[in-house]
């Protein structure tokens, strides 16, 4: 979960802070999501100098769709440690959610001061950017936190989706190869970039390719059949043109 800092102070009966971490963890894992915040609470107690307990914390009630909570969890953790980045880009998640921008473009930049290269921030505040129409903007970030982590499939994502809104096809489609590269397993980029070959790259032998693929990895679902008809259709064409 929050960023480790190797916590071991004692609450009262010698249980440590690390020990009530490590159970709160394994009932967050089991969706015990009350039983995680109570433990987590305790370690808190025993390790009050640990900001990275209440960011746990802010996370469990984020899974438990308490926003509020998750909010004062992780000021919490800014009163412990007033310079934790993750604490602030939660933060801007959490404002990004609600629809208030600028608060969250300015948590998102607090923690970019305090973490530059810090590849998350960076591609929040792109995708906050990307959210209000502001694409050069966008474009920076992504390429920033790109720079620091060329594999962040979360800023590769969102770069495609902005080639796309640009109407750079080919940049979308060379985008979403370059994560197959990286997650050859991902049906969502399988599905994304057959599009592109249907509809705009008229490369039908291709977008089979990627649309048989998605449906070799995607579970169940209604997506599927819509899939199925894609590569129908395309055979059908093909058939009709010769």
């Amino acid at each position: 979960m929050g960023e480790e800092t190797g916590a071991k102070g004692a609450a009262a009966g010698g249980k440590t802070a690390e020990a009530f971490k490590n159970e709160a963890k394994a009932s967050y894992d089991a969706g015990r999501y009350d039983e995680a915040v109570v433990l987590f609470e305790k370690a808190a107690a025993a390790e009050p100098g640990d900001a990275s307990i209440w960011i746990d914390i802010g996370l469990v009630r984020l899974a438990q769709k308490n926003p509020e909570k998750a909010e004062a969890a992780f000021r919490k953790a800014l009163e412990v440690d007033p310079k934790s980045a993750r604490a602030r880009l939660n933060l801007g998640v959490i404002a990004l959610n609600g629809n208030d921008y600028k608060e969250a473009e300015a948590e998102f930049k607090s923690a970019i001061q305090l973490k530059p290269a810090w590849p998350e921030a960076r591609a929040n505040l792109g995708g906050l950017y990307l959210k209000q129409g502001k694409k050069e903007e966008a474009m920076k970030e992504f390429h920033a936190a790109l720079e620091a982590a060329p594999k962040f499939l979360i800023a590769l994502y969102n770069m495609a989706v902005l080639h796309k809104q640009n109407g750079d096809w080919g940049k979308a489609e060379e985008i979403y190869r370059r994560i197959l590269e990286i997650d050859p397993g991902a049906p969502m980029a399988h599905l994304e970039v057959a599009a592109i070959y249907t509809n705009r790259l008229e490369q039908p032998a291709k977008a089979i390719y990627h649309y048989q693929r998605f449906l070799d990895l995607s579970p169940p679902g209604p997506m599927r059949e819509k899939v199925r008809r894609s590569i129908q259709n395309i055979g059908g064409a093909e058939s009709s043109a010769k």
